[in-house]
């Protein structure tokens, strides 16, 4: 198999990557504050829809490609936009977090929340913010 070098985590790929974390440490979010975000684009990458890492597993995408450094991958991907993705097993005690993919046919009723956007030049469907109007009588 194909030796994994060092991973090259950009600060921009690592602002991206918070959408996929439950919360932020303290020195994360820190570093994203110092690199311009504001507090408003942090929480929004954060409460984005999707597959999360728990905080007990990680709370920082820097923390991540760390704990990563250390292991060995199992496969090698080699995606059709040229990069290349690696498949770990994480030895981590209850799981490391979220896989939040629901087939379409299992949203019911209404499919209105879907939108199309497009992934690695492919159009997916993403179920967008719902917001809920709780009614008290």
């Amino acid at each position: 198999m194909e030796e994994q070098k060092e991973f090259i985590l950009t600060d921009e790929r690592a602002f991206y990557l918070i959408k996929h974390f439950e919360k932020l440490n303290e020195k994360g979010i820190r570093h994203f504050q110092q690199l311009g975000h504001s507090s408003e684009a942090i929480n929004h990458a954060l409460s984005s829809i999707g597959s999360k890492f728990y905080a007990r597993f990680t709370e920082n995408p820097y923390d991540f490609i760390q704990q990563l450094s250390h292991l060995t991958p199992l496969e090698i991907i080699y995606q059709t936009n040229g990069n290349r993705a690696f498949r770990y097993k994480i030895p981590f005690e209850g799981g490391i977090g979220t896989n939040t993919l629901v087939n379409i046919h299992a949203i019911q009723p209404d499919k209105s929340i879907l939108k199309k956007v497009i992934r690695n030049d492919f159009q997916v469907n993403v179920i967008g913010k719902i917001s809920l109007i709780l009614r008290m009588s």
